[in-house]
């Protein structure tokens, strides 16, 4: 069980803190999930625009 314990230590110690590459990902991983409901809710949006806009 010790064995564990420093085999997780080591992990939580090499780890510093989130790369530049980690944060990108995670951008583009957001932006994938806008473009994919905005593309989802196109039509529902577009009646919502042409309600209040005429």
């Amino acid at each position: 069980m010790t064995d564990l314990w420093l085999l997780l230590g080591s992990f939580y110690r090499q780890e510093e803190g989130q790369s530049w590459l980690e944060y990108a990902l995670v951008i583009v991983l957001v932006a994938l999930v806008v473009i994919v409901v905005l593309t989802l809710l196109r039509e529902p949006i577009d009646l919502a625009f042409q309600l209040i806009f005429g």
